[in-house]
Order: C-alpha cells, then structure tokens, then sequence
C-alpha cells in the first residue's frame, strides 16, 4: 500500500512543480480601457476545436494552461463586442505571451426590430460559473461526462466514475434545474449518455442558491438543456461487459427526432448482473446474572441476481418561439434473487458454546415510473423566463424473503431450551410509494446588473409498508404478531423563496438569498394504533460576496443554512432480518438535521482553487447500533446524535505535467468533533481524516488514450462507526474508431483488489467488529456507436419536478 501511495503522491508534488510554467497569456482592451470577464478560447488550428476556455480578470489579464505543443489561434468573445480571432500560431511548451488584443463594438442594423449578442464561452456570476456549450465546437463528438472536465475548478474521476468541485466530493448534479440524486455508475451512464450538443450551458455553484431544494450540503453542476430549432435525427448504441467473480451486462440505446414543432426522444436500457458479498461480524455481550460473558463470530456470504429494464418515452411541442409544453414518461423494471447463507459462533471463556446457522432465499420485483409534465414562456425581456413542472411517480416494491434456522449446541444436536428451534420464517415485505410534485419558477433582470427570481413548491408523499412475518408452528404458518406492522406515512412540504443579486464597480458583487419550508407529516402504525405528527417551519437564508484582485486572484466569502431529512425507509420502523440475532429497523421519531455553513475560498489563475469551511450540524443522523446482552440480539437503527462540528481544508489542482500527461488532483484534510448523549452516556468523538484523489490520463500515439487513477483515505467516522483507511487504484485504455463514430474503452477497478470496509463499534455496551468484502475488482469493456442524420440540437428530458423527494426512496 504505502508504494502505491507514494506513487499517487509523486504525481501530485510533480503538478506543483508546473503551476506556473506553460501559459499563453495577453491582454484585453477597448480604446485603451482593460476588458474584465471577456471568454478567452484557445482552439485548435486545424480544426478550431475548443482546447481550453478562461476569463479575463479586471486588468483585462489571461493565462491559460497548455496542455502539449501544437498550432493554435486564440478566440475573444465578448457581449457587445466583435469575436476576435488571432491568426494560427505554434506553441513550443514555453510561456508565450500575446500581442495585446484590441475589441471592436459590435456594430448594430439600426433597421432590425432586435439584436442579439452571442454569449461568450465562460461566465463568471457570484454564485455561479456558466459555461456556455451552445453552438461551441465542445459540443461535437462529446458526451457531457466528457466536457466537464474542461469546466473550471471541476475535476471528472474517471476510474472511480467520480465528480469534485473546488476539492470537495459529494457533488449534486442537477438537470435544468431539477436534482438527479445518483452518484456512481448511476451518475456517470446518465451523463455518457447525453449528447454535449443537447446542452445549452452548465452552471458550477459551490453553494446553492435559494431557487433550489434546502436538501443537500454539497455544491451543485447545473445542466441546462436546451430546445430543438431544426429538423434532425441522432442516437447512440452502446453494449458492455463486465467479468469479476461474476460477469454482468449492459445495453443501451437512445434516440431523438425533430420534425417542425414536435420533438420526440426516448431510451431504452437493459442490464443483468450477478453480485456477492462477505461480512464477518464479531460482538461481545456482557455477563449477566444468570450468563457468563459471550463472544458471537459471524461469518456470512450473500449472492443476488438481478436484471433492470429501463424505459423513457417523451414529446415536447414547440407551441411558437417563445412557448413550449413537454410531457414525458419514464420507469425501470428490476426483478431480482437473493440467496444469503451466515453462520454465528457462540463462545464463553474461549470455549464453543452454540452455534446458530441461517439460510435466506429472497425474491423481489421493483418497479418505477414518472409522468411529467412542463411547461416554459421566454418573455420579451432578455433571460425573462417562467416555468412550471408537474410530476407524478409511483414506486411499487414486492419482497418476499424466507428465513430458515438451526440451533446447535457442540455436539451438533438441536438445542432444546432455546425457545423455537428450528425457525422457520417467511415475509411478505410489500411497499408502494407515490409522489406529487409541483413547482413555478420566475426570473426578472432588473436595471443596474441586477436581477430577482421567486418561485413556489409543493410535494405530497404517500408511503404504504405492510410487512407480513409468518412461523411454521407444527406445520401450519402462523403469523408472528411481534413483528408484523403497517405503516402509513404521509408529508407535505410547501416551499417559497426570493432571490437578489447585483453587481458593482471595482468587481464588487454580491446575493442575497431567503428560502422558506414548511413541512408537515405523520407517520400511523395501525398494529400499535399510534401516530407521530410534525409540522414545523424552517428559514433558509444565502449570502455571497466575491472580489476579485489583480490579474489572477480572486476571493470568495459564502454563508448558507440546509436541512437533510430523514430517507422514508428510515422513519418505518419494519425489521429486515439478517439472522434472528441481526437486524435494521427503522426511527419514525427521527428529526431533521439542520446544517450552517460558512466559507471563504480563494483561486489563482483557474489552476489552483482552496477553500476553508466550517459547518455546525445539530440534530445529526447518524447510523447506531443496539444490542441486548441477554438475547444476544443485535440490531442497527438511527438516531439524532447531537450535534457535529467540521472543519475541512481543501486544494485541488488541475495541471499539464508534460506535453503528454496530465494530472488532476485533490486533497482533503478535516477534522470531525461529534458530542451528544445516548444511552444514557456523553458521546465524545475526534478524528482528523485526509483524502487523496488522483486521476492521470496519458496521451499516447495512434489515438490511444490510457488513464491512471486512485485514491487514498486515512481512518474517519461516520457517525459512531470508526471505520479504517481504504485505498484503490485503476487502470483503463480508450480509443476512437470508425471515423470517431465509435469508441472502445477497457479498464480495470481495483487492480490490486485493496478495497475493503473494516469497521469498529465502541460505546455503551457495544462492542463489535465488521468485515466486509465485494466484487471491487472487475475487467470492464464497452462499445459505443453514435448516428446522425441531418443537424441536430436538442434538449435532454431527465429529472422531474419530485427528484429531491424520489432521492429519499431506497430500493431494495
């Protein structure tokens, strides 16, 4: 581990060594006067494909990064002003400075009744940077996955399928303005997926604004589609396979045709996989007045089976040029087999006392789908827009699981004292789940660079759980009272919000932000017939400044207050057994944890971006465990803790080591301080954590592409689990063919199969142990084929207006 580690770490002090080396860097100005946040683009020459985009800082100042040396020619655009295009030059991988760059007013047709300006490139907003991919050559032969890596301060892992921002992981990414909540390979199929010349721009927010959802504490990637203005017909094919222990599979293919005012677009996927797992549990139970002290080892492997049908159907009418109506229609299809087989060891003064063994074959089929339907008037004032969006999704779980298990004592002879024995149990674990969504959103610039937004929204939630346990007593199936349940939980949340931000002189700006959230609920167990009501209101202000200093610095100071409320499965307080000694059960007492955050942040050149936070977090979620010594019953619910305070450093860097390499990088350092009380006892945990995060793509000859990557993190805690360091490195190789219509990508997770969860449980009276091993290292190829006919420009149709709600839905 530490050369591999080391390894990592030498391509990050190398990209240090090359911060301020290879640049192209110049000057713009009107008449003399310096032009500040003016789109500088370095385009290839032979082709004028985007290379990298910055923005000119106050003094009228760029610099950009270059990657290898190579014919180049630099574009300038800027609103109200003529693009400028420098003549074709070569760039020998030493710092080239440019002849100073003189705009020209655009000149206005004083006979047409309006004049548009073209955006440039690179926006930089308070709260915001917006790229511009319209109508730019990034878009053309790219995926969206693809063109965030050449947004500023965004760092696209591609071995680990991961996004950072500013350093910081757990990213949102949203589109047009609705959460997508995936992450993973959920997250980076999505976006492979989508065409880059489907998008009209992309927002970068490292902390949300108050338009969008309290829930979250991370940064938000906007994705802003955009709408079909001709005729035009694209699509992709893509297979995979997928070899580790077990092999899995993939296809999917998408397609979307324009023809006048009616765009139609839809998807279908399917996959099937094979999965396992291994966990090793140890607990130690404290003597009590009639048992001596025992040790359980539990050693347990689960395989499940899965395959999942997706679908998406839509069509958006184009009613004139300023009015759209969509509607569209999506699901999955994911039935699924489990087989689970666990074996616990019970010990007392180091001598084998009993043991229990347990066989679980399961069933399930999961079923989703959406309907959505919006709607979108542009008014005649620049970026004057409003919107609406309704939603309807049902998710319908049906889970059968059986549980079978045998008593011991040493001798290998049934137990005969120990309640029933053999245990033979069944459930039936229905659960339906409807969304209602609804929300509008309006923009209105206002003079001065100044602009404000409203808007509403209201979900509704309905989630019905009946869970049906069953014993085979004396051949017939009796149903197990204690701990079959119903549960009915019900929420409202209606939420409203204002948002101002305006500019200043001397590259003074600021917003501010105030978002209300009311949320009422209440959750009905008809088998106790008891009921818990919430209704509480919450205030959730933003607050922005930003300056920007000399030719390269620029400082930030951010303010916002979130909330995170309780996933639905975790208010059920149904038991899903693992054996009759382990188990998970739901908290419907569960509160809202409630986050304050504050940060200052600075960046140089685009290259370099630091930032210090802190956040104060009270009421905290946190996964805990239970346990009765006398039963040797163990089970893991969640609680509110108490409170949270983190303090975390971060610095990324995304750097040209070469001309052939380069290498983006991330560090994290951050100190965690939980204090509380449960049980009766103070809790009272530190940890200082750093993560590492590497990812090094390799230009080679012949168009091949291969990628490095890894990352590294130190012990840390998540919420009383102390869980150990884990590390992995990746290894992939990529090529176009077919003209670029096509491309093959091979690569490898977890070469040297490192990743492993190792977790520790101490406090009260608990004291366990847990081991847990999965297919984490896997060979992965894949193909993809992309048509066109005709010119195409379109918006994609994922997420709906119920996105942050489905985020609180788990399947099984």
């Amino acid at each position: 581990m530490k050369k591999i580690i080391a390894v990592l770490l030498v391509f990050f002090y190398m990209s240090i060594l090359k911060i301020s080396a290879q640049t192209i860097e110049g000057k713009i100005s009107v008449n003399g006067n310096a032009i500040a946040s003016a789109s500088v683009n370095l385009l290839k020459a032979k082709d004028s494909s985007l290379v990298k985009a910055v923005l000119s800082n106050d003094s009228g100042y760029y610099a950009i990064p270059v990657h290898q040396p190579s014919q180049y020619l630099v574009q300038v655009q800027a609103i109200g002003y003529e693009t400028f295009y420098s003549k074709p030059f070569t760039y020998n991988n030493s710092k080239e400075t440019m002849a100073p760059i003189e705009l020209l007013e655009k000149k206005q047709d004083m006979n047409s009744v309006t004049v548009s300006t073209q955006k440039p490139f690179i926006q930089q907003q308070i709260d915001k940077t917006i790229v511009n991919i319209a109508n730019s050559v990034t878009a053309v032969g790219s995926n969206v996955w693809e063109v965030l890596d050449k947004v500023p301060g965004v760092i696209v892992d591609n071995s680990n399928n991961a996004i950072s921002l500013q350093g910081k992981s757990g990213v949102m990414i949203y589109i047009d303005g609705k959460p997508t909540y995936l992450s993973g390979d959920q997250l980076s199929n999505l976006l492979k997926g989508m065409d880059a010349n489907n998008i009209q721009n992309i927002e970068v927010m490292t902390h949300p604004p108050a338009q969008y959802d309290a829930a979250g504490n991370a940064g938000i990637i906007n994705i802003v589609t955009k709408k079909s203005k001709v005729k035009g017909l694209n699509g992709s094919l893509t297979a995979g396979y997928g070899q580790g222990r077990f092999p899995r599979q993939n296809y999917n293919g998408n397609i979307n045709y324009r023809n006048g005012k009616v765009n139609v677009y839809g998807n279908l996927g399917f996959s099937k996989a094979k999965n396992w797992n291994s966990n090793t549990i140890t607990r130690d139970f404290a003597a009590t007045s009639s048992e001596p002290a025992i040790t359980s080892a539990q050693n347990a492997y689960n395989k499940n089976k899965w395959e999942d049908y997706s679908y998406k159907l839509g069509v958006d009418y184009y009613l004139d040029t300023v009015n759209t109506l969509g509607i569209s229609v999506n699901g999955d299809i994911n039935p699924n087999r489990g087989n689970g087989s666990n074996s616990t060891y019970f010990s007392s003064l180091s001598k084998l006392d009993s043991v229990a063994t347990t066989t679980n074959p399961s069933i399930g089929r999961w079923t989703s789908i959406t309907y959505d339907l919006n709607y979108k008037h542009d008014f005649k004032k620049e970026a004057s827009y409003i919107m609406a969006d309704f939603a309807y999704s049902k998710f319908n779980n049906r889970y059968n699981e059986d549980y079978n298990t045998y008593k011991y004592d040493v001798s290998c002879n049934l137990l005969q004292n120990d309640g029933l024995n053999p245990i033979i149990r069944k459930g039936n674990l229905p659960s339906l789940i409807e969304i209602k969504t609804g929300k509008i959103d309006y923009v209105l610039p206002l003079s001065g660079k100044s602009k404000l937004s409203a808007g509403w929204k209201s979900s509704f939630v309905r989630s019905d759980n009946n869970a049906q346990y069953f014993n085979l007593i004396n051949d017939i199936w009796q149903t197990d009272l204690g701990v079959t349940n119903h549960f009915l939980y019900k929420e409202n949340i209606n939420a409203g919000y204002l948002n101002f931000n305006k500019e200043f002189a001397k590259n003074w700006s600021i917003q501010l932000g105030l978002r209300g959230e009311q949320t009422v609920s209440k959750g009905y167990q008809y088998i106790n017939d008891s009921t818990v009501k919430r209704n509480y209101f919450q205030l959730f202000p933003t607050a922005y400044i930003q300056k920007k200093v000399g030719e390269n610095n620029t400082y930030g100071l951010t303010y916002n207050r979130r909330i995170m409320r309780p996933d639905y499965e975790d208010l059920n307080p149904f038991l899903y057994y693992l054996d009759p000694y382990v188990y998970q059960q739901g908290n419907p007492f569960l509160q809202p944890q409630i986050a304050n955050s504050v940060e200052i942040s600075y960046s140089y050149k685009s290259l370099l971006v630091t930032s210090l936070n802190y956040t104060h977090t009270s009421k905290v979620i946190g996964d805990l465990l239970k346990q009765n010594d006398a039963t040797r019953v163990t089970f893991q619910t969640k609680d509110n803790l108490g409170t949270t305070d983190n303090i975390n450093l971060s610095v990324a860097l995304n750097l040209p080591v070469t001309k052939w390499w380069t290498s983006n990088n991330s560090i994290n350092a951050w100190r965690n301080i939980i204090d509380g009380m449960y049980l009766d006892e103070p809790i009272k945990f530190r940890k200082n954590t750093i993560s590492y995060n590497a990812t090094n793509t390799f230009t080679l000859p012949k168009g091949f592409k291969a990628e490095i990557s890894g990352f590294y993190h130190s012990p840390l805690i998540w919420g009383l689990f102390d869980i150990h360091s884990q590390y992995q490195v990746n290894f992939g190789l990529q090529k176009n063919i077919l003209k670029d219509n096509a491309t093959i990508k091979v690569n490898v997770n977890d070469i040297f199969r490192t990743n492993r969860s190792s977790v520790d449980i101490l406090y009260g009276n608990i004291n366990a142990t847990a081991y847990n091993r999965w297919d984490s290292r896997r060979l992965n190829i894949s193909f993809t084929w992309r048509f066109k006919k005709g010119t195409f420009k379109s918006r994609n149709h994922e997420g709906s207006a119920s996105d942050e709600e489905q985020n609180r839905i788990k399947s099984k």
